[in-house]
C-alpha cells in the first residue's frame, strides 16, 4: 500500500483500460464507497448497471489481496476509496451524409478500489447498526403477529401470542 494516506492494513486492486466511460463506472462506485465490505457486496449485487459485475470482481480482488497480505476477514474491512480515472480514448470515424464523417470516441477508464481495516469507532457503529436492524425486524414480526391475532380473534391465536412472548423473553 505504498502511497496510501493511512498506515492501516488493507488491500488494493486496479482494473486498467476497462472499456466503459469513467462516468458510468463512478455511478456504480458511489454505491460501495465508504461501506463495510460485506454490505458493499450485498448492495452491489442489487445494482442493475453494466459495470457492476466488473466492480464486484474488482472488490473481491481487493478483499483477497487484503486477506492474503494482512490476514483480514471480510467483516473487518471497509471500502476506504473507490474511484475511476479516464483512460485512453480510441478515436474512430463513421461515414455521414454528403461525404462527411463523424468522430466516435470509444472511452476507457482505470478503476481503483482500496479496502482497509475498520477503525474501532467504525466497528462499533457497524455493530450498532446490525443490532438495530435485528431489533426492528423483531418489532415488525411481533406487530404482524398481533394484527393476525386481531384478525382471527380466536382463543388459540391468543395462546400462540403468549407462547411467542415467552420465546422472545429468552
Amino acid at each position: 500500500m505504498a502511497g496510501a494516506a493511512t498506515s492501516r492494513p488493507g488491500g488494493r486492486a486496479v482494473l486498467r483500460n476497462y472499456g466503459v466511460s469513467a462516468s458510468k463506472v463512478r455511478a456504480v462506485l458511489s454505491v460501495v464507497r465508504g461501506k463495510p465490505v460485506d454490505q458493499a457486496i450485498r448492495d452491489l449485487s442489487l445494482v442493475a448497471r453494466g459495470p457492476a459485475e466488473a466492480v464486484g470482481k474488482l472488490l473481491a480482488s481487493a478483499v483477497a489481496n487484503a486477506t492474503v497480505q494482512h490476514g483480514l476477514g471480510v467483516n473487518d474491512m471497509v471500502v476506504r476509496r473507490a474511484f475511476a480515472d479516464e483512460g485512453t480514448t480510441l478515436k474512430r470515424f463513421r461515414p455521414r451524409a454528403r461525404g462527411r464523417a463523424t468522430r466516435i470516441r470509444k472511452r476507457s477508464c482505470h478503476v481503483t478500489i482500496i479496502v482497509e481495516e475498520m477503525t474501532p469507532e467504525e466497528r462499533v457503529r457497524v455493530q450498532l447498526q446490525r443490532g438495530r436492524q435485528s431489533v426492528s425486524r423483531q418489532r415488525r414480526v411481533q406487530s404482524s403477529r398481533r394484527r393476525e391475532i386481531q384478525a382471527e380473534g380466536a382463543p388459540e391465536a391468543a395462546a400462540r401470542e403468549a407462547q411467542g412472548a415467552e420465546v422472545g423473553e429468552e
